[in-house]
């Protein structure tokens, strides 16, 4: 594992209760941005932006990446 993404597992392990307790998020994970760099992935079920403004401000020392995902439902 990189430092990136030891960094990103980091501060998933530090925030991963608060991302999901925040309104409109749906899934926090780990992946790939858009240009192939390791990121901390949030799903969300509701605007992005409105979802960016109740996150956690430290998160964004990692590549973050915010996804409108929609509704999850489990089956």
């Amino acid at each position: 594992m990189n430092e990136a993404q030891q960094a990103i597992e980091t501060m998933r392990g530090r925030f991963d209760q608060q991302i999901m307790a925040t309104e409109g998020v749906v899934s926090v994970g780990t992946g790939l941005s858009e240009d192939g760099q390791p990121c901390l992935v949030i799903g969300t079920s509701g605007p992005v932006d409105a979802v960016r403004a109740r996150l956690p401000q430290e998160i964004f020392d990692v590549c973050v990446e915010i996804r409108h995902v929609g509704d999850i439902e489990a089956q």
